[in-house]
Parts: structure tokens; C-alpha cells; sequence
């Protein structure tokens, strides 16, 4: 009981800060969405093949954040790297990368207030799922899973990144570059987005 009325008056606080602080303007608090190329990294543990797999596609994310301060910020994000083909010898198949992500941002102290530069870095939450088949294998009858590729893998790794922004009143423009490190995973994405400020 007594860690419910915590809870309660710790969000009866925030959410008076948030109302009465006209100049905190909701912490910063924004939305956005971007989309652009990503290049999706397997290694050959998950593809079940000799080699690792290395191929390009469409990506694109979706993002709410806060920026307290002007130099601090934090954001959590939806990254889908895209679902490329590929071929690594005798297997085919398609894999399919996306991770959640929560960063921390760091501002450059640029005294200009319709442009910013940031780096990001945070923890982020790697899906990869490969689907596929190893072509040229004699299969007796009753296996018909003989040759088939299935592998879902959850990794937790460092994502970090990059970017600038250009901002118009509530809207602002932004490139990035951001990446994602696990064990057995490492896609990457270049993006141009949009957020909205409230």
C-alpha cells in the first residue's frame, strides 16, 4: 500500500510539474517516425552456412523521446532494419532484423537554435529471424523439415549513433545514422526522419 501511494503521488507530482512548468514545455517531450537504408548483419550461426550474411534493404523507425535540458535528452525507439533475401552457398532464405532501444542523447552546445548535433547510445533489444532452405540435399521421405532454416534469436547489445537536425517551430528534420552490436547480429540504418514537438 504504502509503494502504490508512492507510486501515486510521484505521478501527481510529475504531471503538475509538467502542467505548471510552461518553460519545461513538457519535458521536451516529442514524437517522430523516419525511414531509409539499412544493411543487415547475420553471422553464419544464424543462417546455419558457412559465411556471414551481409545485405542491404529499406528500414525505418518510430520514436518518442523528452529533452529535459537543452544538452540531455533520451529516447526510445522501433527500429525494423527491413526483411532482405539472400544467398550464402547452397542456402537461400530471408532475414528478418528489428530491435527496441532506449537512448541517451548528448546535444552540442551550438548556439544556434534552429540547428543540432547529437550522438546517441543506449541498450537495445535485437530480433532476428531467419527463414530459409539448403537447396541440392537428398531428404528421405517422412523429414520434410530436411534442409529447412528456422532460427529466431533474441540478443541485447549497444546501439549507438549520430545526427543533425534542423528545426521549424514544433517540426524538425533530422539525418541519422544509428547501429545495433550483439553477438550475433549487427544491422545498421542511415534515416531521414521527422519528429513534432508538443
Amino acid at each position: 500500500m504504502k509503494r502504490a501511494m508512492l507510486l501515486f503521488a510521484f505521478a501527481v507530482t510529475l504531471v503538475a510539474a509538467c502542467a505548471t512548468s510552461e518553460a519545461a514545455d513538457l519535458l521536451g517531450l516529442y514524437i517522430g517516425g523516419a525511414i531509409g537504408g539499412s544493411t543487415v548483419r547475420v553471422d553464419q550461426s544464424l543462417t546455419g552456412t558457412s559465411n556471414d550474411v551481409t545485405e542491404r534493404h529499406t528500414g525505418w523507425k518510430a520514436m518518442v523521446g523528452i529533452r529535459p535540458l537543452s544538452m540531455v535528452g533520451a529516447e526510445l525507439e522501433y527500429l525494423d532494419f527491413g526483411n532482405p533475401s539472400y544467398t550464402s552457398g547452397p542456402a537461400t532464405g530471408v532475414v528478418d532484423s528489428k530491435a527496441v532501444a532506449l537512448f541517451g542523447l548528448l546535444y552540442a552546445p551550438i548556439p544556434l537554435p534552429v540547428f543540432d548535433l547529437y550522438g546517441k547510445l543506449g541498450v537495445a533489444r535485437l530480433q532476428a529471424d531467419v527463414n530459409g532452405q539448403f537447396h541440392g540435399l537428398f531428404c528421405p521421405v517422412g523429414f520434410p523439415n530436411c534442409g529447412t532454416i528456422a532460427v529466431n534469436r533474441h540478443d541485447t547489445g549497444v546501439g549507438y549513433g549520430a545526427g543533425v537536425q534542423f528545426k521549424f517551430a514544433a517540426a524538425a528534420v533530422r539525418a541519422e545514422y544509428e547501429r545495433v552490436n550483439t553477438s550475433s547480429s549487427s544491422p545498421d540504418m542511415f534515416s531521414l526522419g521527422l519528429t513534432w514537438t508538443f
